[in-house]
């Protein structure tokens, strides 16, 4: 018989705050390090907020603070790698605290997998998409649709993805999204297949199940208070 496979747990958290989801995962990923719980995956959606990674990004605003401040739009640091982008209502985002060890990944191929999984979902949307050699990320035609940036520490992931489903696209006019001159965003609305959050949603897990051969075991949003 084959050997069966390995539950991860699997949790919707609605709309929450980015610093508010940030440290929801640092907490977690001490306990998936300490191997207390085992792989977690989360979706969640923003209020509108740009993130900057750990590489130097400031250049790459397009308009100053203060004009952002106006539309309501927060600016924060985070750990992730890569450099600046937005989340904001209208994405999908998608967060793995994952073992890479466990898994038996080096980075790039942990990297390829979440690539594919979302690749493999719009392709169940009739959209096709696919990656760039150079940059990170799922593209169509020559414009972003998903976002991807993680941190590692210790061999366990937190952050993961974006994906434009129907957001103010109009806000990424401030910035260089991930730094990356020349290129433009785009979304499932832009490109007329927008779908149902809940059909995405549904095939992203089953993607993400097929693709590291794992088991969803679904949680609620309240169970990270029982840690």
């Amino acid at each position: 018989m084959p050997n069966p496979k390995k539950v991860f747990w699997v949790c919707d958290l609605g709309e929450t705050s980015y610093q508010e989801a940030f440290e929801i995962q640092k907490k977690i990923r001490h306990l998936r390090i300490a191997k207390t719980i085992p792989d977690l995956f989360f979706f969640t959606s923003h209020l509108p907020i740009f993130t900057l990674g750990k590489r130097p990004c400031e250049e790459d605003f397009l308009s100053s603070r203060e004009e952002i401040s106006k539309e309501e739009i927060e600016i924060f640091q985070s750990n992730r790698g890569g450099k600046i982008t937005y989340h904001g209502p209208g994405q999908i985002v998608g967060y793995f605290i994952f073992d890479l060890r466990s898994h038996k990944l080096k980075i790039p191929q942990f990297i390829n997998k979440i690539e594919e999984i979302l690749i493999l979902t719009l392709q169940d949307l009739n959209l096709e998409a696919r990656r760039d050699a150079e940059y990170p990320g799922v593209w169509v035609h020559q414009k972003k649709i998903a976002a991807l940036g993680l941190h590692f520490d210790r061999g366990v992931s937190i952050h993961g993805f974006s994906l434009n489903v129907n957001p103010n696209l109009e806000h990424y006019r401030h910035i260089v999204p991930c730094g990356i001159q020349g290129r433009e965003v785009t979304s499932l609305l832009a490109e007329n297949k927008l779908s149902q959050s809940a059909q995405i949603k549904k095939s992203i897990l089953q993607n993400l199940q097929n693709i590291f051969s794992l088991s969803a075991e679904k949680k609620k949003a309240n169970f990270f208070n029982l840690f």
